[in-house]
């Protein structure tokens, strides 16, 4: 009997220890929509003729309409933009907007940062910059 809950104890602390993480796959699967979003908003910032005067929300909002297939994998997500003159970052943070995810600078062509993995600590603010776009 005592191993049946020692096992049943076992068994609730690694599902709650492996939920509490965030799931690889699943951060793939963000960066990928997230380089994608990074290039729409770039692409409305610097060339279209509303796109630096739009707010930061409704140049989500425009992005996730165009494609609508982004918003299940970043909608819960609080979207953090940068602007620059030459680029855009963007930054996914939870959904509370305390913890980084992902960092993109659109001047590269692949996801530059996975906080999440690498940083899983860090706060939600950035730390590329739009200076580093040639």
């Amino acid at each position: 009997m005592l191993s049946r809950h020692l096992l049943i104890a076992a068994s609730t602390t690694v599902f709650l220890a492996c939920s509490s993480a965030q799931e690889p796959q699943q951060m793939f699967d963000k960066a990928s929509a997230l380089t994608k979003l990074t290039a729409h908003v770039d692409a409305a910032v610097l060339y279209s003729p509303t796109g630096k005067l739009d707010s930061d929300q409704v140049l989500f909002e425009k992005a996730f309409a165009d494609n609508p297939s982004l918003k299940p994998q970043l909608g819960a997500d609080a979207l953090r933009l940068q602007r620059g003159e030459k680029g855009v970052v963007l930054m996914a943070c939870t959904e509370d907007g305390s913890k980084a995810l992902l960092e993109d600078l659109s001047c590269t062509p692949g996801m530059d940062k996975h906080p999440w993995r690498d940083e899983p600590d860090r706060t939600c603010t950035f730390s590329l910059s739009t200076t580093a776009c040639p």
